[in-house]
């Protein structure tokens, strides 16, 4: 004998806490914006290691304009459910993943800028440069106070 795992966000048949044969199939029925992972059956028998869980599904909140896919701004996505779309400003082909339960997805085709990498390596190279000056400076001013101190004439 088995019994029907419990289950968030949904039904299961036979109801949970029922104790069924081991061979029974059990069916998951998830509630309204929930659903089982992406590709997976709502079904299971009950002496399997896990039955199906229901997981809040993913919006598509936000959709940039020169995105173009089969979705469109208020499209839900099953849990691990993978949209693809192109931005026809590069031509490139890019994907989304509901990897987040109920999580809140922007479908974007801003890129960054080879140049913004350039800057910060330029401000990194000119940061280490200006403190290696320093250190020699500081260097310089060490040896001259203790010449100061010594009473003696630097040579």
């Amino acid at each position: 004998m088995c019994e029907v795992a419990p289950l968030t966000g949904g039904l299961r048949s036979p109801a949970v806490g029922y104790r069924v044969w081991a061979s029974t199939s059990i069916s998951t029925y998830c509630n309204t914006n929930h659903s089982v992972e992406y590709s997976t059956s709502n079904t299971a028998l009950c002496r399997s290691p896990t039955q199906p869980s229901c997981h809040k599904m993913c919006t598509i909140a936000s959709m940039d304009e020169g995105a173009v896919g089969n979705t469109t701004a208020g499209s839900l996505l099953s849990y691990k459910e993978q949209i693809f779309y192109t931005c026809t400003e590069d031509e490139t082909n890019r994907n989304l993943t509901c990897s987040e339960a109920g999580a809140e997805l922007h479908v974007t085709c801003t890129k960054e800028s080879p140049h913004s990498y350039t800057i910060v390596l330029i401000g990194a190279g000119v940061g280490v440069l200006l403190v290696g000056v320093g250190l020699v400076v500081i260097k310089i001013l060490k040896a001259k106070s203790k010449v100061a101190a010594s009473g003696r004439e630097p040579t």
